[in-house]
């Protein structure tokens, strides 16, 4: 059986302002401010700010009846809002994650300070040299850095964990963690009050929500490819934004601070655009607020 050829479409051609907001009112979409949706799209990649209009679209590609380009700018500065709010957030648990990493796996192997690049001291001794490869990347990729220069000169190039730990992105966090003995890994999740096969669905989900909120992806209306383990939300919100909200929540290791700082925060942007954003798009339920302060 001859194979079939792929089919190549042609680029879609450059489309300029006028051109683009043309586009948007054929496909039904009230403009009643130009001048705005020129600023907008002036300032704004047409293509990143039209995936805000996925959950107005029909079967036919069309806008449905009253989708206003002033609702989906309202939609689009909550996602900032909120992306900078999470972002804030996963700073928090990555620092204190680094610590709590670094400090159980340290005093687990007799408090050597370069533990890390012995193979035996891992769950999977085949995943530490492509592990400490990247290491390496980071290392040299990091080498005008202060902290590299003086380890280099003082130490003969050797870090301890506690100080390379602090160059891992997030998602060599996760993958650190998941690779650590049985042991560590315990006692890490007890910290986070769960098992250590949640805690490294969490991280993992962390680590999407942390590389979203960098890249000034769109949170809203999204579907994740990750899904969080030990929780029970409704089936079809499970791999929605309020999953991601409830691993945050639970990795978040200032209790106090989440009720008087990020909560408000939270409800100040929810209240903000109360009357543009949908929960069920969020995946939010209506006593979202009451589930996140218990």
């Amino acid at each position: 059986m001859a194979e079939q050829k792929q089919t190549i479409k042609p680029l879609k051609p450059y489309k300029s302002i006028e051109e683009q907001i043309k586009i948007l009112e054929e496909r039904h979409c009230v403009i009643s401010d130009t001048s705005l949706a020129k600023e907008t799209l002036s300032k704004i990649n047409y293509y990143r700010f039209s995936a805000y209009f996925l959950p107005f679209k029909d079967n036919n590609g069309m806008y449905l009846s009253g989708t206003t380009f002033e609702r989906v700018f309202h939609i689009y500065e909550f996602d900032r809002e909120l992306r900078s709010l999470l972002f804030q957030a996963i700073e928090c648990i990555e620092v204190t994650l680094r610590t709590r990493i670094a400090r159980t796996h340290v005093e687990n192997c007799n408090r050597n300070p370069i533990s890390y690049l012995n193979p035996k001291n891992f769950n999977r001794s085949t995943k530490v040299t492509k592990f400490q490869e990247k290491i390496k990347e980071i290392i040299s990729n990091n080498k005008d850095s202060p902290i590299i220069k003086h380890h280099n000169d003082s130490y003969g190039g050797k870090l301890p964990l506690w100080v390379v730990i602090e160059f891992f992105t997030f998602g060599m966090l996760s993958r650190f963690y998941s690779n650590l003995k049985i042991k560590d890994k315990n006692e890490i999740a007890k910290q986070y009050q769960t098992n250590h096969e949640n805690l490294k669905s969490w991280l993992h989900c962390c680590s999407v929500v942390r590389n979203i909120c960098a890249h000034g992806e769109r949170l809203y209306c999204r579907t994740f490819s990750a899904v969080p383990k030990g929780f029970n939300p409704k089936e079809k919100v499970s791999n929605s934004l309020w999953a991601m909200m409830l691993v945050i929540k639970s990795l978040y290791p200032f209790p106090d601070k989440w009720q008087k700082e990020f909560m408000p925060q939270l409800e100040n942007i929810m209240d903000k655009y109360s009357k543009d954003i949908d929960l069920k798009h969020l995946g939010f339920p209506k006593n979202w607020k009451e589930e996140l302060m218990n």
